[in-house]
C-alpha cells in the first residue's frame, strides 16, 4: 500500500510540492509536535495553518508515525489557526490508510474548526473527543 506522502503527491490537491526552499517556509507557517504516550498511542500537536504550503508536511508527519507500530494516533488541533480544504483531503487520506491497518485517528482540541470538518460533511466521519487525556486513559 502506498504511503499518505504518495497518496497525496498522486491526487489532485490544492496544494504546492515540497522543494528546499518551500520546507522552510513551511515550517515556520505550522509546526508539528509529536509524544509518544504509550508504546501504540502518539499524540500529533499542530500549530499554525495548514493549508496549500503546509499539506505536505502534515501528510509527511502522518506518514512517519502511520509507519510506526500505533493503534492511536492523536491530532491535537488546539493551535490551528486555518484549516484549507487540502488539508481535510490530506486528513481524509490518512484516515482511509490508517483504517486499512487497524490504526485509529482521533481529534481534539477543535474549537472553530469542527465546524470546517461539519460544512465539508466530514463531521461523522473522524471521532473527535473532548482533551486527549481520556484517550490516554484508554491505551
Amino acid at each position: 500500500m502506498r504511503s499518505v506522502l504518495d497518496l497525496v503527491k498522486a491526487g489532485q490537491l490544492w496544494t504546492l510540492p515540497p522543494r528546499p526552499d518551500r520546507a522552510a517556509a513551511a515550517r515556520q507557517v505550522l509546526h508539528v509536535h509529536s509524544m509518544r504516550i504509550q508504546p501504540d498511542c502518539t499524540i500529533l500537536e499542530l500549530a499554525g495553518e495548514i493549508d496549500m504550503l503546509t499539506t505536505w508536511l502534515l501528510a509527511e508527519r502522518l506518514d512517519e508515525h502511520l509507519s510506526e507500530e500505533v493503534r492511536l494516533i492523536v491530532l491535537d488541533l488546539s493551535d490551528v489557526t486555518f484549516l484549507s480544504a487540502g488539508g481535510l483531503n490530506v486528513l481524509v487520506i490518512a484516515d482511509d490508510y490508517a483504517r486499512a491497518r487497524g490504526v485509529t485517528i482521533s481529534i481534539t482540541g477543535c474549537g472553530g474548526l469542527v465546524r470546517v470538518f461539519e460544512m465539508a460533511g466530514l463531521r461523522e466521519r473522524f471521532h473527535f473527543v473532548a482533551d486527549h487525556q481520556s484517550l490516554v486513559d484508554q491505551c
